[in-house]
C-alpha cells in the first residue's frame, strides 16, 4: 500500500554530547510546490525544540528507527536487544518488548500499518538472525524468532563478512541482498524466505518500492546506486533487476553535487516516498572547508510516469556541533 499524502515528517537527530537520539517534527507543506525556488538551499533553517529523545544505554548502543503506520508513532530498536516506542499523541516514551537477540547495527522494516521486521547489517554469528513482531496484538504483541535463510547454516555463523547491502519491502514481503550469499525474499503470510538469485540488488541500504508516477503501473524500485549519492530506478520483475535510469546529478542542486563528489556528505542519505510520485532525499552534509558545522539537506522530488525527475524545493537545517547523524522518517 502506498503511503498516504503528508505535510509532516519525523527526524531523528543523534547527538553526542547527551548521548542520544532526539525527535523532531517538520513542515512539508509547501516543499513539493512546483514553483521551485533555486535559492532555497542557500537558506539555514533551524530545527524546532526537540519533542523527545531516545537515551542511549551505553556509548556502544546503537539504534534505528521506523514510523507505525497506523499510529504514527516512531519505533526504536537497539543494539542491546531494547524496543523503544514514542507515543506521538503524549510526547512520552515506553520500553518495548526486548527483542530475541542482539542486534549488531540493527535494520527495523515496517511491514504494513502494525508489523516491523528487525534485523542485522551484519547478521553472522549463531543468531538468531531475523525476528518480526505485530504491534496490532497490543500488550501481547512480543517479538518472534523467523527462520534462517535457505541454505547452509553454517555461513552466516562462519562468516565474518556476512552484511546486508540492500533490502526493501513489497506488499508483505521483505527483500534482502546480502555480500557473497545473493538476495532473498520473506513473506510475512507465509513465513517462508525464498532465494531470488544469487544477483544482488543494484541498490545500496534501504530502498522504495513505488510506482513511476504515483500510477497504476508496475512499481519501480528506487533507491541510491552508488556511493555517490545517485538516485535510480530499477525494475525488480526482472531477474536479475535491471535499472531502468539514473539521475546523476539531477536530484541536488549543483552546490550540493559538487560536495557529495568531494566526500563532504557523512551519510549516504534517506530515501522517502510520499505518494503520488513524490519523494524527498535527505542528507547530512558538511559546511564549507574549515567550517566544522553540518546541515541535513532536504530535497523534494517528483517523478513522472516516464521517469522524468522534477526538483520541487530544498530545504537546509543547521545541526549542533554535537549532532552527528539524522534519520528520515
Amino acid at each position: 500500500m502506498a503511503p498516504s499524502r503528508r505535510n509532516r515528517v519525523s527526524v531523528v537527530v543523534f547527538n553526542a554530547k547527551k548521548q542520544a537520539y532526539l525527535i523532531f517534527t517538520l513542515k512539508m507543506k509547501h516543499i513539493f510546490s512546483d514553483r521551485p525556488d533555486e535559492s532555497d538551499h542557500e537558506v539555514q533553517r533551524f530545527f524546532p525544540p526537540p519533542l523527545a529523545l531516545f537515551e542511549r544505554a551505553d556509548y556502544c548502543e546503537n539504534m534505528d528507527f521506523a514510523l507505525h503506520g497506523a499510529t504514527s508513532n516512531i519505533i526504536a530498536v537497539t543494539s542491546r536487544a531494547r524496543t523503544i516506542v514514542y507515543d506521538a499523541d503524549s510526547n512520552l516514551l515506553s520500553p518495548g518488548p526486548d527483542l530475541c537477540a542482539i542486534k549488531l547495527r540493527p535494520i527495523l522494516l515496517p511491514v504494513g500499518d502494525s508489523s516491523f521486521v528487525a534485523m542485522s547489517l551484519y547478521p553472522h554469528g549463531a543468531g538468531p538472525h531475523f525476528e518480526s513482531i505485530d504491534l496490532s496484538q497490543g500488550s501481547s504483541a512480543c517479538w518472534r524468532v523467523l527462520p534462517e535463510l535457505p541454505g547452509p547454516r553454517s555461513y552466516l555463523m562462519d562468516h565474518d563478512c556476512s552484511e546486508v547491502t540492500a533490502y526493501f519491502v513489497a506488499g508483505t514481503r521483505v527483500w534482502v541482498s546480502l555480500h557473497g550469499m545473493g538476495t532473498f525474499s520473506f513473506d510475512m503470510t507465509t513465513r517462508q524466505w525464498r532465494k531470488e538469485g544469487t544477483w544482488m540488488l543494484p541498490v545500496i541500504g534501504r530502498a522504495v518500492l513505488a510506482p513511476a508516477g504515483g500510477g497504476g503501473g508496475p512499481p519501480l524500485l528506487f533507491g541510491f546506486c552508488d556511493s555517490a549519492a545517485h538516485l535510480c530506478a530499477c525494475d525488480i520483475e526482472a531477474s536479475p533487476p535491471v535499472v531502468r535510469v539514473t539521475w546523476e546529478d539531477n536530484a541536488y542542486p549543483k552546490e550540493w553535487c559538487d560536495r557529495i563528489r568531494c566526500g563532504m556528505a557523512s551519510t549516504l542519505g534517506d530515501l522517502t516516498y510520499f505518494g503520488g510520485g513524490r519523494f524527498c532525499t535527505a542528507i547530512v552534509m558538511m559546511g564549507e572547508y574549515n567550517n566544522p558545522l553540518q546541515f541535513l539537506c532536504i530535497t523534494a522530488l517528483q517523478v513522472t510516469a516516464n521517469l522524468e525527475l522534477i526538483k520541487r524545493r530544498f530545504r537546509c537545517y543547521l545541526m549542533e556541533p554535537e549532532e552527528e547523524t539524522a534519520y528520515f522518517l
